[in-house]
Protein backbone atom coordinates (compact mmCIF):
# COMPACT_ATOMS: atom_id res chain seq x y z
CA UNK A 1 0.00 0.00 0.00
CA UNK A 2 3.22 2.18 0.42
CA UNK A 3 3.98 1.90 -2.59
CA UNK A 4 0.72 2.86 -4.30
CA UNK A 5 0.53 5.74 -2.16
CA UNK A 6 4.04 6.97 -3.24
CA UNK A 7 3.05 6.61 -6.57
CA UNK A 8 0.24 8.34 -6.21
CA UNK A 9 1.96 11.38 -4.62
CA UNK A 10 4.15 11.67 -6.95
CA UNK A 11 1.59 10.98 -9.42
CA UNK A 12 3.65 8.04 -11.56
CA UNK A 13 0.87 6.61 -13.54
CA UNK A 14 3.00 3.12 -14.58
CA UNK A 15 3.89 2.76 -10.89
CA UNK A 16 0.51 3.19 -9.58
CA UNK A 17 -0.86 0.77 -12.44
CA UNK A 18 1.62 -1.88 -11.41
CA UNK A 19 1.17 -1.23 -7.64
CA UNK A 20 -2.61 -1.71 -8.09
CA UNK A 21 -1.46 -5.05 -10.37
CA UNK A 22 0.68 -6.30 -7.41
CA UNK A 23 -2.21 -5.41 -4.83
CA UNK A 24 -4.54 -7.29 -7.21
CA UNK A 25 -2.25 -10.55 -7.13
CA UNK A 26 -2.21 -9.99 -3.63
CA UNK A 27 -5.59 -10.39 -2.81
CA UNK A 28 -6.29 -13.44 -5.69
CA UNK A 29 -3.24 -15.41 -3.52
CA UNK A 30 -5.60 -14.80 -0.40
CA UNK A 31 -9.01 -15.44 -2.32
CA UNK A 32 -10.64 -12.55 -1.90
CA UNK A 33 -11.42 -12.53 -5.56
CA UNK A 34 -14.04 -9.21 -4.85
CA UNK A 35 -11.03 -7.36 -3.85
CA UNK A 36 -8.33 -8.82 -6.33
CA UNK A 37 -11.09 -7.57 -9.55
CA UNK A 38 -11.11 -4.09 -8.22
CA UNK A 39 -7.37 -3.76 -7.55
CA UNK A 40 -7.08 -5.22 -11.36
CA UNK A 41 -9.69 -3.57 -13.23
CA UNK A 42 -8.31 -0.56 -11.93
CA UNK A 43 -4.90 -1.07 -12.78
CA UNK A 44 -5.94 -1.94 -16.55
CA UNK A 45 -8.25 1.03 -16.37
CA UNK A 46 -4.48 3.00 -16.05
CA UNK A 47 -2.61 0.48 -18.48
CA UNK A 48 -5.09 0.94 -21.42
CA UNK A 49 -5.17 4.99 -20.63
CA UNK A 50 -1.57 5.27 -20.98
CA UNK A 51 -1.12 2.64 -24.14
CA UNK A 52 0.68 -0.09 -21.98
CA UNK A 53 0.51 -2.98 -23.97
CA UNK A 54 2.00 -5.18 -22.03
CA UNK A 55 0.66 -3.87 -18.39
CA UNK A 56 -2.48 -4.32 -20.74
CA UNK A 57 -2.12 -7.63 -21.57
CA UNK A 58 -1.20 -8.65 -17.91
CA UNK A 59 -4.60 -6.70 -16.46
CA UNK A 60 -6.81 -9.13 -18.79
CA UNK A 61 -4.69 -12.38 -18.15
CA UNK A 62 -4.97 -11.80 -14.40
CA UNK A 63 -8.99 -11.03 -14.50
CA UNK A 64 -8.92 -14.01 -16.88
CA UNK A 65 -7.67 -16.08 -13.81
CA UNK A 66 -10.32 -14.81 -11.68
CA UNK A 67 -13.17 -15.59 -13.77
CA UNK A 68 -11.54 -19.26 -14.41
CA UNK A 69 -11.33 -19.53 -10.39
CA UNK A 70 -14.88 -18.77 -9.82
CA UNK A 71 -15.86 -21.32 -13.25
CA UNK A 72 -16.91 -18.25 -15.75
CA UNK A 73 -15.46 -19.81 -18.51
CA UNK A 74 -16.66 -17.69 -21.19
CA UNK A 75 -15.40 -14.49 -19.31
CA UNK A 76 -11.97 -16.16 -18.45
CA UNK A 77 -11.65 -17.31 -22.11
CA UNK A 78 -12.80 -13.51 -23.17
CA UNK A 79 -10.42 -12.48 -21.16
CA UNK A 80 -7.31 -14.49 -22.21
CA UNK A 81 -8.08 -14.04 -25.80
CA UNK A 82 -7.95 -10.43 -25.47
CA UNK A 83 -4.55 -10.70 -23.66
CA UNK A 84 -3.37 -12.84 -26.40
CA UNK A 85 -4.50 -10.97 -29.09
CA UNK A 86 -2.90 -8.12 -27.36
CA UNK A 87 0.85 -9.78 -26.23
CA UNK A 88 1.06 -12.03 -29.91
CA UNK A 89 2.22 -8.81 -32.39
CA UNK A 90 4.34 -7.63 -29.40
CA UNK A 91 6.15 -11.12 -28.87
CA UNK A 92 5.66 -10.74 -24.79
CA UNK A 93 5.83 -14.92 -25.02
CA UNK A 94 5.65 -15.10 -21.00
CA UNK A 95 2.05 -13.39 -21.10
CA UNK A 96 0.88 -15.64 -23.92
CA UNK A 97 2.08 -18.71 -21.83
CA UNK A 98 0.47 -17.26 -18.66
CA UNK A 99 -2.73 -17.08 -20.72
CA UNK A 100 -2.41 -20.36 -22.70
CA UNK A 101 -1.97 -22.00 -18.95
CA UNK A 102 -5.43 -20.45 -18.00
CA UNK A 103 -7.10 -21.80 -20.94
CA UNK A 104 -5.84 -24.84 -20.28
CA UNK A 105 -7.61 -24.58 -17.07
CA UNK A 106 -10.65 -23.88 -18.82
CA UNK A 107 -10.54 -26.95 -21.19
CA UNK A 108 -10.31 -28.95 -18.13
CA UNK A 109 -13.25 -27.42 -16.33
CA UNK A 110 -15.03 -27.82 -19.44
CA UNK A 111 -14.09 -31.38 -19.94
CA UNK A 112 -11.82 -31.15 -22.26
CA UNK A 113 -8.95 -33.38 -20.26
CA UNK A 114 -6.42 -34.38 -22.98
CA UNK A 115 -6.57 -31.09 -24.40
CA UNK A 116 -5.69 -29.39 -21.02
CA UNK A 117 -2.71 -31.99 -20.17
CA UNK A 118 -1.24 -30.87 -24.31
CA UNK A 119 -1.65 -27.41 -23.44
CA UNK A 120 -0.47 -27.67 -19.63
CA UNK A 121 2.62 -29.87 -21.16
CA UNK A 122 3.31 -26.82 -23.68
CA UNK A 123 3.30 -24.03 -20.95
CA UNK A 124 5.77 -26.59 -18.83
CA UNK A 125 7.89 -26.80 -21.62
CA UNK A 126 8.06 -23.03 -22.40
CA UNK A 127 8.17 -22.40 -19.01
CA UNK A 128 11.37 -24.22 -18.28
CA UNK A 129 12.75 -23.12 -21.91
CA UNK A 130 12.27 -18.76 -20.79
CA UNK A 131 13.28 -19.56 -17.64
CA UNK A 132 11.11 -16.94 -16.03
CA UNK A 133 9.13 -17.40 -12.87
CA UNK A 134 5.72 -16.92 -12.60
CA UNK A 135 3.47 -15.25 -10.26
CA UNK A 136 2.70 -17.55 -7.05
CA UNK A 137 -1.80 -17.92 -8.12
CA UNK A 138 -0.61 -19.13 -11.41
CA UNK A 139 2.15 -21.46 -10.46
CA UNK A 140 0.03 -22.83 -7.96
CA UNK A 141 -3.27 -23.24 -10.45
CA UNK A 142 -1.10 -24.71 -13.25
CA UNK A 143 0.30 -27.50 -10.12
CA UNK A 144 -3.48 -28.32 -9.26
CA UNK A 145 -4.81 -28.64 -12.48
CA UNK A 146 -1.66 -30.90 -13.74
CA UNK A 147 -2.02 -32.92 -10.24
CA UNK A 148 -6.10 -33.60 -11.26
CA UNK A 149 -5.45 -34.53 -14.84
CA UNK A 150 -2.14 -37.13 -13.96
CA UNK A 151 -4.80 -38.55 -11.17
CA UNK A 152 -8.38 -38.00 -13.51
CA UNK A 153 -6.41 -40.12 -16.93
CA UNK A 154 -4.71 -43.17 -17.24
CA UNK A 155 -0.58 -42.68 -17.28
CA UNK A 156 -0.09 -43.78 -20.72
CA UNK A 157 -2.73 -41.18 -22.10
CA UNK A 158 -1.80 -38.74 -20.27
CA UNK A 159 2.04 -38.90 -21.20
CA UNK A 160 1.54 -38.95 -24.72
CA UNK A 161 -0.57 -35.80 -24.20
CA UNK A 162 1.86 -34.02 -22.11
CA UNK A 163 4.63 -34.88 -24.60
CA UNK A 164 2.62 -33.87 -27.76
CA UNK A 165 1.56 -30.47 -25.37
CA UNK A 166 5.30 -30.07 -25.25
CA UNK A 167 6.10 -30.34 -28.79
CA UNK A 168 3.80 -27.70 -30.06
CA UNK A 169 4.98 -24.43 -31.67
CA UNK A 170 3.73 -21.24 -29.92
CA UNK A 171 0.83 -21.00 -33.02
CA UNK A 172 -0.11 -24.61 -32.60
CA UNK A 173 -0.90 -23.94 -28.53
CA UNK A 174 -2.36 -21.23 -29.51
CA UNK A 175 -4.90 -22.45 -32.06
CA UNK A 176 -5.56 -25.65 -29.80
CA UNK A 177 -6.20 -23.00 -26.68
CA UNK A 178 -8.43 -20.78 -28.82
CA UNK A 179 -10.41 -23.95 -30.02
CA UNK A 180 -11.91 -24.67 -26.58
CA UNK A 181 -15.15 -22.54 -26.82
CA UNK A 182 -15.89 -24.46 -30.18
CA UNK A 183 -16.00 -27.85 -29.06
Amino acid sequence: MESLQFAREIGDRVAIAYSLDLLGTFWRAQEDYTQASAYYEDSLAIFKAIHNQEGSAWGLHNLGHLALRIHDIIQAVTRFTEAITQAYPLSYTHVIVACLSGLAGCAYVVRQSERAVELFGYVGAMFERIGEGWEAPDRIAYQYYVALLRSQLNSATFAAKWDEGRAMTLDEAIAEALDIVNR
